[in-house]
């Protein structure tokens, strides 16, 4: 009886570790498999394929999400788009990759991937050309790359990074699912700017970070709920900021130019606003409605170029609330 006892309890616990090695993971659908992997780093998302014959076609077909971290040139970037099947998740570009490539230049370069099919229905798009002050340059930046519009039914979140937008370019961009935009180091002009956010009916978050050709916007949005400038330098910057109709905006975050540039802030209406700042000396006036008000709310700060939400920041505990 005894013998019995141990017996039982021997094979008890070699099942118990042979459930402990299951790879359950592996079990899973391959919808949720492909979720798992498309949320990996590029490179932790293509090893996958060396797990077992059970993940190796996973990655060829799930999202791409394609981040060349570690990836020195262009043409690992063409190798990757080639071997993937699609669709894509979010395609990154960080500025030291758009380098021309021979006779292409890094327009061309960057427009010939954004057609490419492994991006297919992309839902993140984030690239910078490399030019980090617009309104220093001698010759016009790379325009926005027609292949954009391909992803105008599909983008959630957008960087436009160093290009230019002509007028008639952004009256033609039309973005129903956008709900992040940032443009940084981009020329644009007054039309142009207006046309592009009526064309983000949905549109939350706005970050704008030293772009060149707009003196003057009027916010009138139904969706937005938090906005970020930082107006540069030049006499093309940005110089006034109306809130004419916003009634979802809850976040104003506003940083002076380096070398002390005044924007005006006017707001209309904006009854859910409840964080302005932080704000510093260099914005001397800040109008609501008829009431002009002297601010002085906290040290200068730099709002940081691939900040697209707001839930990393922090408010200076001397930020004003317009509420209290």
């Amino acid at each position: 009886m005894a013998m019995d006892t141990t017996t039982r309890r021997r094979r008890r616990l070699e099942g118990e570790e042979e459930e402990e090695g299951l790879d359950r993971i592996s079990g899973l659908p391959d919808a949720v498999l492909g979720e798992i992997v498309s949320l990996l780093p590029t490179k932790d998302g293509a090893r996958t394929q060396v797990l077992s014959s059970r993940w190796r076609p996973l990655w060829r077909s799930a999202p791409l999400n394609l981040d060349p971290c570690g990836l020195s040139v262009g043409r690992e970037i063409s190798r990757i788009l080639s071997a993937h099947l699609g669709p894509g998740r979010r395609f990154f570009i960080p500025r030291y990759i758009l380098r021309p490539e021979g006779e292409r230049s890094a327009a061309t370069l960057l427009d010939g991937w954004l057609r490419s099919p492994a991006l297919d229905n992309l839902q993140e798009l984030d690239f910078h050309y490399g030019d980090r002050f617009p309104y220093a340059q001698v010759s016009p930046p790379p325009p926005l790359p027609a292949s954009v519009h391909r992803f105008s039914s599909t983008l959630r979140v957008a960087s436009f990074g160093g290009c230019g937008l002509p007028d008639g370019n952004a009256t033609a961009l039309h973005f129903p699912l956008l709900k992040q935009l940032s443009l940084l180091h981009v020329t644009i002009s007054e039309s142009s700017l207006h046309a592009l956010l009526a064309g983000c009916p949905v549109l939350q978050s706005l970050l704008l970070s030293f772009n060149s050709g707009c003196r003057r916007l009027r916010i009138v949005s139904r969706s937005l709920r938090s906005i970020g400038v930082k107006p540069g330098r030049g006499d093309c910057r940005l110089q006034q900021l109306i809130l004419e109709d916003a009634p979802s905006l809850e976040r104003l975050l506003c940083s002076s130019s380096l070398c002390g540039r005044v924007i005006d802030i006017s707001v209309i209406s904006a009854p859910k606003l409840d964080t302005l700042g932080p704000l510093d000396d260099d914005f001397p006036r800040l109008d609501f409605g008829a009431t002009v008000f002297q601010v002085y709310l906290c040290p200068r700060f730099h709002l940081h170029e691939n900040f697209l939400g707001w839930n990393n920041f922090h408010p200076h505990k001397e930020m004003w609330n317009p509420k209290s």
